[in-house]
């Protein structure tokens, strides 16, 4: 088969600072040779038969540019997206002899629906303050499966995908710290993904199988002396939550992490 992708965006000055855009576009994503050929090391099985997946895609949205008040400063954009996909490949997992597995597949008709915001503040060239949040409605719209079969799965939300999260971070400048010549920067950071089922949500009815809400916060600290030389401390998920993957494998928790960046020449 042969398939074409094709796009076009505008934008529109609605009134300063403000701006409007819209873009369409037709788009063809070719299976990644991980996704054919699967990998070992990761327990991901071959996809001989996967096929391109296709999109249409709508965006709507509305962007500001810096907006200054005082020592005040503030931007966002907001976008309206819509995508109707054909063949949409997803990671699937699979237990093959007792061990499980991952495969990738194509679902043959796909809606997606959802918004994106973000925010930004920043005061007097120190405080900057970022909030980015996603919502999406992604539905599986096949009536019938590839074998012409009635698709019970009909009209669910696709599994193993969140369908709500948000990060905010914060992070405040210091310059010369007391006696100490350099930058300080202090670094705050929040995840946040609402719980979503692992499976189709219309198979069963009590007790189903779901990725666990999951709220993380990070913190940092970084020093650039006049050199330029850096030295960042990180602590990652500060209260040991549990953090899982998409297919509910734990992850690692609570991490302390120091980097040291030398320029030498």
């Amino acid at each position: 088969d042969t398939n074409y992708g094709f796009g076009a965006a505008f934008n529109y000055e609605l009134d300063k600072p403000y701006m409007f855009q819209f873009s369409a576009e037709r788009t063809v994503r070719l299976p990644s040779s991980n996704e054919l050929f699967g990998n070992a090391s990761q327990n991901v099985n071959t996809a001989y038969t996967l096929k391109p997946e296709l999109s249409n895609n709508l965006n709507l949205g509305i962007r500001s540019k810096t907006i200054n008040f005082g020592k005040n400063q503030f931007n966002f954009n907001t976008n309206l997206f819509f995508r109707d996909i054909k063949n949409l490949i997803q990671r699937s997992s699979q237990v093959i002899g007792g061990i499980d597995t991952f495969t990738f597949k194509n679902f043959g008709k796909v809606l997606s629906k959802g918004i994106d915001f973000r925010v930004q503040y920043v005061y007097d060239n120190k405080l900057n303050y970022e909030f980015s949040t996603s919502y999406n409605d992604t539905r599986y719209k096949s009536k019938r499966d590839i074998n012409g079969r009635v698709n019970m799965y009909y009209n669910s939300r696709m599994k193993n995908e969140p369908f709500y999260q948000f990060n905010s971070t914060m992070s405040y400048h210091i310059s010369n710290l007391g006696k100490i010549p350099g930058d300080f920067d202090l670094i705050w950071n929040a995840r946040y993904v609402h719980w979503y089922y692992r499976h189709f949500e219309n198979i069963g009815k009590d007790n189903k199988d779901i990725n666990p809400t999951q709220f993380v916060n990070d913190i940092g600290i970084l020093y650039t002396e006049k050199s330029k030389n850096t030295i960042s401390l990180d602590i990652k998920n500060i209260a040991n939550r549990q953090v899982f993957d998409n297919f509910a494998i734990q992850l690692p928790g609570r991490s302390v992490n120091l980097k040291i960046n030398l320029n030498i020449f």
